[in-house]
């Protein structure tokens, strides 16, 4: 893995958005004060990977990233890695109770294509793609503050966990398990196969060469059998023809024997006669009736209106009953004429006295028509107060008379009115009365012409009625003739639907004439002539049906033995020809089906044979693998001997860095490290006993070891690590150990490898080709490439 370049905006340091270009620089410096945010930019690329800071003892927190002026960090890494360039991004940020979470977290390559969308997903996609865990990377690539010396320090197993994930040794331990599997696999197929080799064993030449046999005896059955099948058919087409002529003859035969002539066919005839008769006169006698009806019906007619005679006649009633009302109706008037004269008389001398008692208390009379508070009708001054005093009694009982008086006389001129107009519409009653008799005849007159319009109107009438009763008499009459008739056409039908029914069935029989009864005995003879002749010739027709269906039988009973000894399956000694062609058919066509399954089954079974001799070898091969693998822990062997080459490596690497003084060693055990002091007689002791300039060239002597060796020592030849980070540990280092480690780091970027330290120290810094200088401002650190 190769970084590109990292962007950081609102992490660690960096508020504002920064940019670090590491294209083309091979061997570089991360410079500045402490607290400048140099580690910072380790920091992220280890952040947009893992999602986790290697300084930080709580792997989750991912809070402390975001700077104190956002509320969001962003880091954004692009590296190469087997050619091909990927980008690894990660968003955190803070809600508004301070708490910060991952909002954004992808993994994909610069075409576009999308390894890992979630946090979760790229907890598996980077390690995956790099080959190495937060907690190896950590040991291998990126040497963190703190972290420097953990692969020195690890415990043998932890350093052996690196190794194995490094070196891709767990190769081994797969290629052992599927050794295992395919040994397992390979096993249980033989156990199969032997199986299916003994289930085929009934299977043999012999077993084919009875079948197909059986094959050819039956497909020289069945071209035997097809070759008599014209003969089987004709004589079952006589068959069939003989009993078919024998059951229409006995048909015929029934049919006829049933025809005869129906029972009430002369009484039919009969009744049709009479009922024509009957039905004739019936009609003669309503058309008489009808010319009679005529006759009386003109004459009335001719006799006059008889409405406007009884009109005439009540009109001469009126007259006569209004004159005789007048007389009373007049007298009425004339006493109600008088009664009013004298009850008005009355009413114009009671006001009159009253009125002459009024002018005698004009003052009362004045104060009766008083309102207090309005004016006065005589002096038109206000009136404060209304005199009190009664009206004197006598002018008070002489107005009451008045009023009483005038009411009388009013009901009298009323009652005279009344008598007045009943008066009035007595005489326009009785005028119109006399207009209206003044151009007819007189009463006497007009009543015996209505007498003589009764007479005629009682005459039609009667000749009416016995034109109504002859009628219904011809109505019946027709309905009995037509009754007779239909019978005699039902009859009729009868004879034709028999007559009809007997020709089509092939008989000739007589043919028809006007006369229903001589069809009818003329047909019944014929059928009972005819019902003798087709028994007979059922009789005949029956007896050669027989003789033929046992020629039929006989040939049948022949094959039917044959096909039993064929062994065919068919419908006992019924069967059919057709039937026994198709079970021949099927029977040869499952033998040699059978055959060609016993060709696949004896080849089946050879071949089976020939790969269980085969693969017996691969299983052994495979059992052998997997035991070879796994004996004395073969992957830890492979560890001890790649661990033994890297402490080779690795103690040239110390030699040279500590001018000579230590070298590496193993304990007694072959796991653990030790280290071996050759100014101290080559003294061992553990490497914990180192000071801190010692600790860090030794931690310097193993990682570049493990960089360089990595390919060599890789069980699938995989790639070297292609970078190296160191953020630790030169501030402790002597002037001439520190040319050393400076001289040592620049020629590891000849090797074709990326090589980033980060570092204070001036004499260090300045030795490296690139530097990326780091400055904290106000705000916000900033970074700034500069070239030696």
């Amino acid at each position: 893995m190769r970084p590109i370049s990292v962007t950081m905006m609102g992490f660690g340091t960096f508020a504002d958005a920064v940019t670090v270009d590491f294209e083309g620089a091979e061997v570089f410096a991360l410079v500045g004060p402490t607290g400048s945010g140099k580690s910072t930019v380790i920091d992220a690329i280890c952040f947009a990977l893992y999602g986790t800071i290697p300084r930080y003892d709580d792997r989750r927190a991912v809070g402390a990233a975001v700077h104190a002026l956002a509320v969001e960090a962003r880091v954004s890494l692009t590296f190469e890695l087997g050619g091909h360039r990927y980008v690894a991004v990660r968003v955190v940020r803070r809600d508004k109770h301070g708490k910060a979470s991952t909002k954004d977290a992808r993994l994909e390559r610069v075409d576009g294509e999308v390894l890992a969308g979630t946090a979760r997903e790229m907890d598996t996609a980077v390690p995956a793609l790099l080959g190495l865990n937060f907690d190896q990377f950590t040991r291998a690539v990126v040497l963190p503050q703190g972290e420097f010396a953990r692969f020195l320090h690890d415990k043998p197993a932890q350093r052996q966990d690196l190794l194995v994930q490094l070196l891709g040794l767990d190769v081994y331990e797969r290629m052992m398990q599927r050794a295992r599997v395919l040994a397992a696999e390979t096993s249980a197929g033989l156990a199969r196969d032997r199986e299916r080799i003994e289930l085929l064993g009934n299977v043999t030449p012999e077993l084919r060469s009875s079948l197909v046999a059986h094959a050819v005896a039956c497909a020289s059955a069945r071209a035997l059998w097809r070759s008599k099948k014209p003969e089987l058919d004709a004589l079952a087409g006589d068959a069939a023809e003989a009993e078919a002529g024998a059951a229409q003859a006995v048909a015929h035969a029934e049919r006829l024997r049933s025809v005869a002539v129906p029972r009430d066919l002369a009484a039919l005839a009969a009744a049709l006669v009479s009922s024509e008769r009957a039905l004739a006169k019936a009609e003669t006698e309503a058309d008489a009736l009808a010319e009679l009806v005529l006759v009386a019906e003109t004459a009335l007619a001719v006799a006059g209106a008889r409405d406007e005679l009884i009109a005439a006649r009540d009109a001469h009633a009126s007259v006569a009953t209004l004159g005789a009302e007048s007389g009373p109706v007049g007298v009425a008037r004339d006493r109600a004429a008088a009664q009013s004269e004298v009850a008005a008389a009355a009413a114009r001398a009671a006001e009159l006295h009253a009125e002459e008692l009024r002018a005698a208390s004009a003052a009362q009379v004045v104060r009766e028509h008083l309102v207090a508070g309005e004016p006065c009708p005589v002096c038109e001054q206000v009136v404060a107060v209304v005199p009190k005093g009664p009206a004197p009694l006598e002018w008070r009982a002489a107005r009451q008379a008045a009023v009483a008086a005038r009411e009388q006389a009013e009901g009298a001129a009323k009652a005279l009115a009344r008598a007045e107009h009943r008066a009035e519409d007595l005489e326009v009653r009785l005028r119109a009365a006399r207009a209206a008799v003044e151009s007819s005849p007189d009463a006497e007159t007009i009543a015996q012409t209505l007498a003589g319009l009764d007479a005629a109107a009682r005459e039609a009438a009667a000749v009416r009625e016995r034109e109504q009763i002859a009628r219904r008499a011809a109505r019946r009459a027709r309905e009995e003739r037509d009754e007779s008739s239909r019978k005699a056409e039902r009859a009729r039908d009868g004879f034709r639907s028999t007559r009809d029914e007997l020709s089509g069935a092939g008989l000739v029989p007589p043919a028809e004439s006007n006369d229903i009864a001589h069809d009818w005995e003329a047909l019944a003879a014929w059928a009972t002539s005819e019902s003798v002749t087709n028994q007979e010739a059922a009789t005949l027709a029956t007896e050669r049906a027989e003789s033929v269906r046992s020629q039929l039988r006989d040939r049948r009973e022949v094959l039917t033995a044959d096909a039993v000894a064929l062994g065919l399956v068919f419908d006992g000694a019924d069967a059919g020809l057709d039937e026994l062609l198709e079970a021949v058919a099927v029977e040869e066509r499952v033998s040699r089906d059978r055959v060609e399954r016993i060709d696949a089954e004896l080849a089946e079974r050879a071949a089976l044979i020939e790969a269980v001799a085969a693969r017996t070898g691969d299983a052994d091969v495979a059992t052998e693998l997997a035991r070879l693998l796994d004996a004395n822990h073969f992957e830890r062997w492979l560890v001890s001997e790649a661990l033994a080459r890297l402490v080779e490596g690795g103690s040239v690497r110390f030699h040279d860095l500590s001018n000579g003084r230590y070298s590496f060693a193993f304990d007694d055990s072959g796991r653990d490290l030790l280290v071996v002091d050759h100014t101290q007689g080559d003294e061992r002791r553990s490497v914990r006993t180192l000071s801190g300039g010692e600790t860090f060239q030794a931690s310097l002597a193993l990682a570049l070891a493990l960089s360089d060796q990595l390919a060599d020592l890789a069980a699938d030849g995989a790639a070297r690590l292609e970078s190296i980070f160191l953020d630790e540990g030169f501030g402790t280092l002597d002037a001439e150990t520190l040319d050393m480690v400076a001289t040592t780091i620049e020629n590891l970027g000849v090797e074709d490898r990326m090589v980033g330290i980060v570092t204070h120290v001036p004499e260090l810094a300045q030795r490296m080709p690139v530097q990326f200088q780091v400055t904290k401002g106000a705000r916000s650190s900033h970074v700034e490439r500069r070239s030696t």
